[in-house]
């Protein structure tokens, strides 16, 4: 199964300093014109997506529906693909927060008050894993949120917990990832092996 991630373009509440978590969000005009290009990018790329699987949160929701209206694909919701729920510190400027004292629990437990830690999301992106393989899709679009999405590219790549920080989804970027190979779109390629399994990366933002 061929699946293509992407993470829901820019929001209003991102523009002023808001940590969403599990609040819906409202794409700006910039997140909008995102999506056209994303969508523009796969029917290029002629990667033949069957289904697009979103987080249900709106700004993810509005992000695939401008998508599947582009390419004429059905919208299946699913709670697994939310952000990482952000608790107290949800609908809060950056500056309200005491990042010091979050920041002196380790790295992957960190979490606000009420909320998740790295650690947790990772398993919703395991259990996420394994609920996909039983869908009849070749492939897919899921889109989903930053954390998220980071997470479930390091189980994809069957990679150590933290490398889940060096990829960066705050704009869109577009993956496609298939059993054994990952393959993205970019401006330059990087061959490596992990264990048994090869892989291409190629990365290349979205103007």
């Amino acid at each position: 199964m061929q699946l293509i991630l992407l993470r829901h373009g820019e929001t209003e509440e991102e523009k002023a300093g808001i940590i969403l978590g599990h609040h819906p969000g409202i794409l700006s005009m910039k997140g909008k014109e995102h999506a056209m290009k994303t969508a523009e990018v796969i029917k290029k790329m002629n990667l033949r997506p069957e289904v697009i699987i979103a987080s249900d949160l709106a700004r993810a929701v509005d992000y695939a529906a401008i998508i599947g209206r582009e390419l004429g694909l059905e919208i299946q919701l699913e709670p697994l693909l939310r952000e990482r729920s952000a608790g107290e510190a949800e609908g809060k400027s950056q500056d309200e927060i005491d990042w010091e004292e979050y920041e002196k629990m380790p790295k992957l437990l960190r979490k606000h008050t009420g909320g998740e830690s790295f650690e947790d999301v990772s398993n919703r992106a395991k259990e996420f894993l394994e609920k996909i393989k039983a869908l009849p899709y070749r492939t897919a679009i899921i889109v989903s949120h930053s954390v998220f999405l980071a997470m479930l590219a390091v189980e994809i790549n069957d990679l150590p917990l933290e490398e889940a920080f060096n990829y960066d989804f705050r704009n869109p970027l577009v993956f496609s990832l298939k059993k054994i190979a990952r393959v993205a779109f970019a401006t330059r390629a990087v061959s490596t092996r992990l264990g048994r399994e090869r892989f291409v990366h190629l990365e290349r933002r979205l103007p």
